[in-house]
């Protein structure tokens, strides 16, 4: 069995990702673009946001990967520390080159394990 489609509609394999958005959190408040397994987020503060997943991972070892950008700022000043949380969630933090959070306008993140 490679690949297994659930009846929620969800792909069941190594190779998809299990979840993925994309969002924003800025001045003009936070909504989701678009989204695939998450049922919320949650904005701690300035930079600083857990995705909620909609179904949990198999357990809390997966991979996160997030990016972030902007029409008026320079994306390559921001970094996104991305980690599992536990399966239910994962946080993202952003931040610049000397440290301060950011929220930005297009926030993007995805998951792969079990």
């Amino acid at each position: 069995e490679q690949l297994r489609i659930t009846s929620n509609g969800r792909g069941l394999s190594q190779f998809t990702a299990k979840f993925w958005t994309i969002f924003r959190t800025t001045t003009g408040g936070n909504y989701f673009r678009d989204s695939h397994n998450v049922s919320s987020i949650t904005d701690h503060a300035v930079g600083d946001i857990t995705i909620n997943l909609t179904n949990n991972m198999g357990n809390a070892e997966y991979a996160v990967v997030a990016s972030t950008g902007a029409g008026t700022t320079n994306p390559s000043d921001k970094n996104v520390g991305a980690v599992p949380v536990n399966a239910g969630s994962a946080r993202l933090e952003i931040y610049n080159m000397s440290g301060t959070h950011y929220d930005m306008e297009y926030i993007s993140a995805l998951g792969f394990g079990d």
